[in-house]
């Protein structure tokens, strides 16, 4: 179970220092289909470390977190933890990650 929370944490990492300005246009879901126009007014430069620095806490939290659950307290709260924490970092992200975006319409 340990190879498991320690390859998907590593999942989070990696995904965390892949992304930079230069291949930003075709990572990011969204901002790959922006005109020119509507990417220069997404602050690209404060969303990279932001997207980096969250991506590395989710990758090291959900390791720690996920197997304290598992081996201290039990397999059914480590496996409840396993399937939801990362789905709701998620979702908080995608919210979060608005602030880096000016005068594009918000829903």
């Amino acid at each position: 179970m340990i190879y498991v929370l320690i390859a998907i944490s590593a999942v989070f990492i990696v995904l965390a220092f892949s992304l930079t300005e230069r291949n930003a246009k075709y990572m990011l879901s969204g901002y790959n289909t922006m005109t020119e126009e509507e990417r220069s007014k997404v602050n690209i430069k404060g969303l990279i470390p932001y997207f980096r620095n969250f991506h590395v806490f989710i990758g090291i939290s959900f390791l720690v977190i996920s197997t304290l659950l598992v081996y201290y307290v039990s397999l059914t709260a480590g496996t409840v933890f396993i399937c939801v924490y990362p789905v709701v970092a998620e979702i908080y992200f995608v919210i979060s990650v608005r602030k880096f975006s000016n005068k594009i319409e918000k829903i």
